[in-house]
């Protein structure tokens, strides 16, 4: 069976000052933490989707996304457009060739230790 977790790692969190809280009506007392998704399996693969979410100072509550009016939704855009996403080792076009001539090279290896092998035990009888 294979288990998969889905992970949001903290990216970082910035005031938003000029916007009004859309459930308490308070201005400059809110935050929005940027998170990026992680998928984790046998090992951790980062996707490239930033997530956020806003919270407000003065009402102590989470905004939902649902909640969240014009002028949230157009600082996420912006601020989403700055963040530099970390991204998975990935390996390159060379990396994929040296990794099939070792594949090729330990395959060619093992097949003529077996032919040696089967070979001696023939030979023997």
């Amino acid at each position: 069976m294979i288990r998969v977790n889905r992970n949001h790692l903290y990216l970082k969190t910035l005031p938003v000052s000029s916007i009004l809280c859309p459930l308490c009506g308070a201005s400059g007392k809110m935050e929005m933490a940027f998170y990026q998704v992680q998928i984790e399996t046998d090992n951790i693969h980062n996707t490239r989707k930033i997530t956020a979410s806003v919270s407000c100072s003065n009402c102590n509550k989470d905004i939902p996304n649902i909640r969240w009016n014009n002028g949230l939704d157009e600082f996420y855009r912006t601020e989403k457009k700055q963040i530099k996403v970390i991204t998975s080792f990935k390996i390159g076009t060379k990396g994929k060739v040296l990794l099939w001539i070792a594949g090729i090279f330990f395959g060619a290896i093992f097949i003529l230790l077996a032919v040696l092998y089967i070979y001696g035990h023939m030979k023997s009888k």
